[in-house]
């Protein structure tokens, strides 16, 4: 059978076609090595009394040790160092790119990557989050400066700078009883050369 199909967990089917040795995964085609698809149809084939052969007839011949030994057979002949070389007659003079200053004081710290600004130790960074509040659970402010909104945006919150009239006005005599018993003394406060028995 020349094309086998392997079901992959979470990724799907996955192709594998033993005589031209790739795979729809496409790792067996870029390393030359069998995937893990590949090396499924091998084991399958294998039990099904096929001849598979040695492992090492499905990798490229790059990796074999026979193309290494053939690569190394001829002769490498040694040269001289780089003091030594014949310096080349160049016809153009090749000069440096023009160098432009720019303005202002020049920066010494190394510009950091978004990674870099994302992690910062063990912990992740709160930069460009946004921030909930504890108490209306709002978001855009923090439970400091709260200003006792609804859920929904709308109004008050319950009991949280609620007034008590439509026109903002206390109802009649709130605030009045703390004025009256701030103005009264105990008995015998203030009174001069009486003795409280």
């Amino acid at each position: 059978m020349r094309h086998h199909s392997v079901l992959v967990c979470f990724v799907g089917m996955c192709v594998v076609d033993m005589v031209q040795h790739t795979c729809s995964c496409r790792k067996w085609e870029l390393t030359g090595i069998p995937c893990k698809h590949a090396i499924v149809a091998i084991w399958d084939m294998r039990k099904n009394n096929k001849d598979v052969g040695l492992p090492e007839s499905w990798v490229h011949p790059t990796y074999w040790l026979k193309t290494w030994k053939e690569m190394y057979s001829f002769k490498i002949e040694p040269i001289n160092g780089r003091r030594m070389w014949e310096k080349y007659p160049c016809p153009t003079t090749l000069l440096p790119p023009k160098h432009h200053v720019p303005i202002g004081r020049p920066k010494k710290k190394r510009k950091k990557s978004d990674v870099e600004d994302l992690v910062k130790g063990n912990s992740a960074s709160r930069k460009n989050k946004s921030v909930t509040c504890s108490k209306c659970k709002n978001i855009g402010h923090n439970a400091r400066s709260c200003k006792g909104q609804k859920a929904n945006g709308a109004g008050k919150a319950d009991g949280v700078g609620k007034k008590a009239d439509g026109d903002g006005k206390k109802p009649n005599g709130a605030g009045k009883k703390k004025a009256v018993d701030a103005g009264k003394k105990p008995n015998g406060a203030g009174k001069k050369g009486k003795n409280v028995v």
